[in-house]
């Protein structure tokens, strides 16, 4: 989950906004999702790899080129129907660049109608006007748009001279239509120095929201590793963050800024405001930390790949959970009888060390995965990313090097569910399932129920993978309820869809005109 940085200092949020139980509703503002006790997970689609850029970063690692296998607009329309039926309530269409897409206006209109919020990851520089107008009639919720950097910075980034200036005409044409612009910086040692410009920016158009993304070694982003800041350069960083947070609100300018993929930075949050001595603001944010429970790849976040295989999240395309082609949203989402799957959804008893006896680690549940697995070669070691020293995470490593809480509550609990966990792993258990119903708070994305029947079954079959089967097949029943509806509003969804076609840039039209970015007037 994001750490809303000036929701949260501003209190723009509090613990009693979300109260002991905080449900889904209708009119709820989306920022609240994340608060629930009932929220289904936000997706990214990469509509498309194909992309008129080439960014140093990219975990798509997209070209200017076509792509085989990447879903057909029907099946694009069934996956949208699925994720409808299951609750996804927000899909984030990115790329490649996902305007390249053919008929994607179309794709958002079906989305919105059968209750699927659409939302976009864009680069900003084929946002004509005519394109804008689209994004509008197709009822986008917003456009994320990629300023890594000002001016020439931001170029070196994109791969392409003029890319900064025709994002800039993107912005611009989305305002002039209507559509709400978000800003995306993603910050490496060779923009870090550009964030006030960045920040500057958002002041002069009047934008609302902006997120600051951490780099994850994913893709292209694997190849810049030695680019990423330093830890006490993201320390700065992050008070930048915090000080421009402030700065808009005592100047009257309601502002989301959010930092996302480096989920220290609500405990340094803290920790700054301890300091500070604003202990009651720091318990606060703490308490709201707790309800958003840190990372949540595979459990509040989650990616489909242009060919339509669903991952833990968009960085981590080594690993499909399954292919929506071939299965239902739901069975891929909830297929708790894979054992990685399953550990995604409660990973705490198997993640090492300083990470899993962080004193943090309920609001933060291990950090970024993919990250570790990069760095370590193994998806349980500890996020090298994280910039806490290990006395602000009350830990010390023994002569062994091993890690040890200095809080003797959490050194038990740990050491006694690895050890469960090695007993369940011996005797061939799917280990995270097992374990599951034990979870406190909402670390484990498996219900307590399902946990137990399976240990029930286990003994009742004498085997597990049999167990594990008929516990995912009970547990990714669809809803009755939510079947019947999407089925209602399809008609309608496909005339909204009729209605929103629109004309986006397509690879075959930047061939022809040779163009490779520029938005026009």
């Amino acid at each position: 989950m994001p750490v809303r940085i000036s929701k949260f200092i501003n209190g723009y949020v509090t613990p009693e906004d979300v109260g002991p139980d905080l449900k889904v509703r209708k009119g709820l503002p989306p920022f609240m999702l994340s608060f629930t006790s009932d929220y289904k997970p936000v997706m990214t689609w990469n509509t498309t790899r194909t992309c008129n850029l080439r960014c140093v970063h990219c975990y798509s690692d997209s070209e200017t080129k076509s792509y085989a296998g990447e879903l057909t607009h029907e099946q694009a329309l069934k996956m949208l129907d699925d994720m409808a039926e299951y609750g996804v309530p927000i899909l984030l269409f990115s790329g490649g660049e996902p305007l390249m897409r053919k008929r994607v206006f179309e794709l958002m209109a079906y989305a919105r109608k059968v209750g699927v919020r659409p939302t976009l990851s864009t680069n900003g520089t084929l946002i004509s006007k005519d394109v804008a107008k689209n994004m509008k009639r197709a009822g986008l919720g917003y456009a994320g748009i990629s300023m890594d950097g000002y001016g020439d910075t931001n170029d070196k980034f994109r791969g392409k001279v003029g890319a900064f200036d025709a994002m800039v005409k993107g912005v611009e044409n989305c305002l002039s239509e209507g559509v709400k612009v978000s800003l995306r910086f993603t910050v490496t040692q060779h923009n870090a120095q550009d964030l006030p410009k960045v920040f500057d920016f958002l002041e002069q158009k009047n934008l609302p929201r902006m997120c600051v993304y951490h780099l994850v070694y994913s893709g292209r982003g694997s190849d810049i590793m030695a680019d990423d800041v330093e830890r006490k350069f993201s320390r700065t960083i992050v008070d930048q963050i915090i000080d421009r947070a402030e700065y808009f609100h005592k100047k009257g300018f309601e502002k989301d800024i959010l930092t996302i993929d480096n989920h220290c930075d609500g405990p340094y949050l803290i920790i700054k405001l301890r300091e500070k001595g604003k202990h009651k603001l720091a318990d606060d944010i703490y308490q709201l930390l707790l309800k958003q429970g840190g990372n949540r790849s595979g459990i509040g976040f989650g990616d489909v790949d242009n060919l339509g295989n669903v991952h833990a999240d968009q960085f981590s395309w080594d690993y499909s959970w399954g292919n929506v082609k071939q299965k239902t949203f739901r069975q891929i989402w909830d297929g708790i009888s894979n054992e990685t799957i399953a550990a995604y959804k409660y990973r705490k008893p198997l993640i090492k060390g300083r990470c899993g006896k962080c004193q943090f680690f309920e609001i933060c549940n291990g950090n970024f995965r993919a990250r570790a697995k990069f760095a370590t070669g193994d998806n349980w070691e500890s996020d090298p990313a994280c910039y806490l020293t290990d006395d602000e995470i009350n830990v010390y490593k023994d002569a062994q090097g091993n890690y040890h809480s200095h809080d003797p509550k959490i050194e038990s609990e740990t050491e006694e569910l690895k050890q469960k966990a090695e007993h369940y792993r011996k005797l061939g258990f799917n280990v995270p399932l097992a374990l599951a119903g034990e979870a406190a708070g909402c670390l484990s994305a498996i219900p307590k129920k399902v946990s137990e029947d399976y240990l029930a079954q286990a003994k009742i079959l004498g085997n597990t993978t049999e167990a594990a089967a008929a516990a995912e097949a009970e547990f990714t029943k669809p809803d009755p309820k939510r079947l019947a509806e999407v089925e209602r509003l399809r008609p309608e969804a496909l005339q909204d869809a009729e209605n929103a076609k629109g004309i986006n840039p397509t690879l075959e039209q930047l061939q022809l005109s040779g163009a490779t970015g520029a938005a026009g007037a």
